[in-house]
């Protein structure tokens, strides 16, 4: 029953974008008219909001005294005990705990939203799409409920599901040709200088896209695009969570021919050196030395130098010539997430093609998916 008029809800919303009239929709259902005409009114009303600037600092401080100012006087009052717990969220706390001051901020206006509207403005946004005026409300929701969920599986849990919800959002929003700002989380599958895609949504790049990280298949990526009336998702900016950058593998060298070595000269005997001559004692002094002639110191007689043999010159051993590398056929199969003329993806690996690639497509086409 609950689903039953969530879609009533939806096909009245988007009857009242097209610019069709309350009472026409209450027509089409009349059996949910009770129920359906506040939720209308007040999704009408919200399409007439406009944008307005955001208050100066200078503002908000003296909001902020008047709000305080008011919740302390309702929690003196006694007919309202049931809410005095909220406004203590917002008394003075000391430097530490700013951020959890904000966070209590968030929730506290969230929640007074929704107890102003209703609940059933919680079940009217559940079904928005980014664009939709009630759509901030379903984020600020979502927002609450991640903020008020301490286990660690159970958050994990309901961020998964969250990051699945922004995705088929951002599908709904291109099969309905809107031109609107979507933002998803998704693994990257292909990705090539024109498209990418992540979690299974194909997006386009253009000059203006930027992109933060090194992109490799199976890495997370957060994608901001506008989407386009022919259907088209135009990227923004595309941050790359995790990885690191692939090496450049550096070129092997290739080994040189070895030189065959010139055989060296056999060295020649050099000659034996000759035994010194003797040389004589140096003579008494005397008082008086008389002069003596020069004695011929005796020579003598040369001495045969014996001839070596000839030493062997070793011969070079030849260098063994590297045999060239092998080729080796392997056979895989997957799905195909990426198809180009001369590249394809399958379950993460890149093939190149080319004109010899013979491509058999007997058993089914040749597709992304396949």
């Amino acid at each position: 029953m609950r689903r039953a008029f969530e879609s009533v809800l939806d096909d009245c919303l988007s009857h009242l974008r097209e610019g069709a009239g309350i009472e026409a929709c209450l027509a089409r259902y009349p059996e949910y008219a009770v129920k359906l005409e506040p939720l209308l009114r007040i999704a009408l009303r919200a399409q007439e909001l406009r944008p307005v600037e955001p208050p100066s600092m200078a503002a908000l401080a003296a909001g902020r005294r008047r709000f305080l100012q008011e919740a302390a006087r309702l929690r003196q009052r006694e007919a309202l005990p049931r809410v005095g717990w909220l406004f203590t969220l917002l008394r003075p706390m000391p430097r530490g705990v700013w951020a959890r001051r904000g966070l209590a901020t968030t929730a506290l206006t969230v929640l007074l939203l929704l107890a102003l509207l209703g609940g059933g403005v919680m079940v009217a946004s559940a079904n928005s799409l980014p664009g939709d005026p009630l759509y901030p409300i379903k984020r600020a929701t979502e927002q609450v409920q991640l903020s008020f969920t301490f286990d660690p599986a159970a958050k994990a849990r309901l961020q998964n599901e969250f990051e699945e919800r922004r995705r088929e959002e951002a599908r709904a929003t291109i099969k309905a040709g809107r031109k609107t700002e979507v933002e998803f989380k998704g693994t990257i599958q292909s990705f090539d200088e024109t498209s990418w895609i992540v979690g299974g949504i194909t997006v386009s790049l253009d000059a203006n896209t930027i992109i933060e990280g090194v992109p490799q298949t199976r890495l997370t990526a957060v994608v901001k695009a506008l989407s386009q009336a022919d259907g088209r998702l135009i990227a923004r900016r595309i941050e790359v969570i995790g990885g690191k950058p692939k090496e450049t593998p550096r070129p092997t060298a290739t080994p040189l021919p070895t030189a065959t070595p010139v055989p060296t000269e056999t060295p020649q005997p050099t000659a034996t050196p000759q035994p010194p001559t003797a040389t004589p004692a140096p003579p008494t002094p005397t008082p008086k030395p008389a002069k003596a002639k020069p004695t011929a110191m005796p020579t003598l007689p040369p001495t045969d130098t014996p001839t070596l043999p000839p030493t062997d010159t070793p011969t070079p051993t030849p260098t063994a010539t590297p045999a060239p590398p092998r080729e080796i056929k392997v056979k895989f199969e997957g799905a195909i997430s990426n198809i180009s003329a001369t590249l394809w993806v399958v379950e993460g690996q890149e093939v190149r093609v080319n004109a010899d690639t013979a491509i058999d497509e007997q058993k089914g086409r040749a597709e992304v998916g396949a």
